[in-house]
C-alpha cells in the first residue's frame, strides 16, 4: 500500500517538483511564492485527472491492494482516495518550499505522518472487512491534517516593505516541463527497474520465489534508505550553487559529501555484510539462512550506489535530467538480458547478480558525467574521497572477521552488537581522528550556514 500511495503521487508529479526545487532553491520569499503558485496551479490540473483514474478504477486497484478483503462499500472508499489527492498534492508543493529552505524536520515529520496513515487503514482493515470504510475516512482525514500542518508551517510573513518591490522573476513555467519531463521518465525507468527482477523470477521459478526475494530485498532497502539521507540536504544548496555560476564551490561540495556518504554509510553496510547471517536468524528465522547470499550480493550493489548518490542528485539540482535518465535506462537495458541468462543457471542469485553488474555497467559512466560536470580531476577524486576512507574500511574489516571467528557459538543479538557495532566504530575513529579532513565533523551544519540566502 505504501507502494501505490508513493507510486500515483509520483506519476502524478510529473517530475515537476523537483524542477520547482532548483528554482526555488536559495530563493527571497518573492521568488520562492511565484515558483510555488505555478507549481500549486499544475498540481490542481494534474490532480483532477488523479481523481477521474482512481474513480473509473476504484475496483482495480482496490483489489491490487488486498485481494483477500471484502470490501463493503467500494465506492466510498474509491471517494476518500479521490478526495485526498488534491489535498496530497498540495502538501507535496509545500514539502518542496520546505525543501527549498533546508526546513528538513518540518518535512520529514509531515511525511511520516502521511506513512502512519497507510498504517492506520492497514491495521483497520486487517482487524475486521467492515473497518475498511472506517480506515479510509481516516486516511482522508490524516491527507487533510497534513495538508494543513504543511501550510502553516510553510507560511512566511513578508519583508516589511517587500510588496513594493517591482523586480519581476524570471518566467519558470518553460522550466518546469523543460526538466520535469526527464524526472518524470527517470521515475517510471524506476519503477520498472525497481520490480523487473520480480517478474524474471516469476517466470523462471515461479511466484513462490518472489517472497524469498522480497527477504534480501529489504536488507537492499534498508541500505538505500540511508543513502537518501545526505542527498536532500545537498540538492538545494547544489541548485543555488548552480543558479549563481559557483563551480568551485560545486565542485567542493561533491568532493565533501560523496567523502562524507561513503564515510557514513559504508560502515553499517559492512556490518550487514558481516552480520548478515545473525540478522537473518533473528529476523526470520533459522530456516532461511539460505538467503545469506543473496543479502550479500545486495549490499554489495548498495556499496557501488554510495559512490554516486551525492554526484546524481547534483546532476538532477544542475539540470543535468536527460543524462542521468539516459543512464539510468542503459542500466536498465543492460539488466534485463543479464538477469534472465544468470536467472536460469542461479535463480534468485543469479537475478541479483544480475542487477549488481547490471548498475557496474554503468558505475564509471556515471563517475566520469560527475567529474566532468563539478570540475574534479580523477586523482582529486581518488586523494579527496577514495583514499580517506580506504585505511578506515580495511580497519573495520580487520576488527570485525577474528571476533567473528571469536564469538562462534555466542548469541546472534551479541554478535551484532559486538561486531556490527563495535565495527562501525572502528572506521569511524580511524576516519575522524586519523584519514578524514577536520571540516568533515561539520558538513551538515555547514551546509545550513553555507546556503546562499537572498
Amino acid at each position: 500500500m505504501l507502494s501505490f500511495d508513493r507510486g500515483y503521487l509520483a506519476f502524478l508529479d510529473l517530475g515537476l517538483g523537483t524542477a520547482a526545487l532548483q528554482q526555488m532553491a536559495g530563493r527571497d520569499i518573492n521568488n520562492r511564492r511565484k515558483v510555488k503558485r505555478e507549481l500549486l496551479r499544475r498540481y490542481a490540473l494534474l490532480s483532477l485527472v488523479g481523481i477521474g483514474i482512481v474513480i473509473l478504477s476504484a475496483r482495480l486497484l482496490l483489489g491490487s491492494l488486498d485481494s483477500t478483503v471484502n470490501f463493503e462499500d467500494p465506492k466510498t472508499i474509491a471517494l476518500c482516495f479521490a478526495l485526498r489527492l488534491p489535498f496530497d498534492m498540495a502538501r507535496m508543493a509545500h514539502s518542496v518550499d520546505l525543501e527549498s529552505q533546508s526546513r528538513f524536520l518540518p518535512l520529514r515529520l509531515i511525511d511520516l505522518l502521511g506513512q502512519a496513515s497507510w498504517v492506520i487503514f492497514a491495521i483497520l482493515a486487517a482487524a475486521n472487512d467492515y473497518l475498511v470504510t472506517t480506515g479510509a475516512k481516516v486516511y482522508l482525514l490524516v491527507g487533510v491534517a497534513q495538508f494543513v500542518g504543511s501550510t502553516l508551517v510553510t507560511r512566511e510573513r513578508l519583508p516589511s516593505g517587500s510588496w513594493r518591490n517591482k523586480t519581476k522573476a524570471a518566467d519558470i513555467r518553460p522550466d518546469l516541463w523543460t526538466n520535469g519531463k526527464w524526472v518524470a521518465l527517470q521515475r517510471a525507468n524506476g519503477v520498472i527497474y525497481a520490480n523487473m527482477d520480480r517478474f524474471i523470477l516469476v517466470s523462471l521459478v515461479g511466484f513462490a520465489s518472489v517472497g524469498e526475494y522480497d527477504i534480501p530485498y529489504k536488507f537492499q532497502a534498508l541500505g538505500v534508505l540511508m543513502l537518501s539521507l545526505m542527498p536532500s540536504a545537498i540538492f538545494p544548496v547544489a541548485a543555488s550553487y548552480a543558479r549563481d555560476g559557483a563551480d568551485g564551490d560545486l565542485g567542493e561540495l561533491f568532493t565533501r559529501g560523496t567523502r562524507m556518504t561513503i564515510a557514513a554509510c559504508i560502515p553499517p553496510l559492512l556490518s550487514l555484510i558481516f552480520v548478515t547471517n545473525d540478522l537473518i536468524s533473528l529476523w526470520v528465522g533459522n530456516q532461511f539462512l539460505y538467503l545469506a547470499t543473496s543479502v550479500r550480493l545486495f549490499t554489495s550493489w548498495t556499496f557501488l550506489a554510495v559512490f554516486h548518490v551525492v554526484g546524481i542528485t547534483m546532476l538532477t539540482a544542475v539540470g543535468r535530467n536527460r543524462a542521468v535518465f539516459l543512464l539510468s535506462l542503459s542500466s536498465t537495458v543492460i539488466n534485463l538480458p543479464v538477469s534472465i541468462v544468470l536467472g536460469q543457471r542461479w535463480g534468485i542469485n543469479g537475478v541479483i547478480l544480475g542487477t549488481l553488474l547490471s548498475y557496474l555497467g554503468v558505475f564509471f559512466p556515471y563517475l566520469f558525467a560527475e567529474l566532468r560536470t563539478f570540475s574534479v580531476s580523477t586523482s582529486d577524486w581518488i586523494r579527496s574521497i577514495a583514499l580517506p576512507n580506504l585505511a578506515p574500511t580495511l580497519t573495520q574489516a580487520a576488527f570485525a572477521l577474528p571476533m567473528l571467528h571469536l564469538m562462534n557459538g555466542m548469541p546472534s543479538v551479541m554478535r551484532c552488537i559486538i561486531v556490527g557495532g563495535g565495527g562501525c566504530a572502528a572506521f569511524w575513529l580511524v576516519y575522524f581522528f586519523i584519514t578524514g579532513p577536520q571540516q568533515d565533523r561539520s558538513l551538515l551544519r555547514g551546509l545550513q550556514t553555507r546556503s546562499p540566502k537572498r
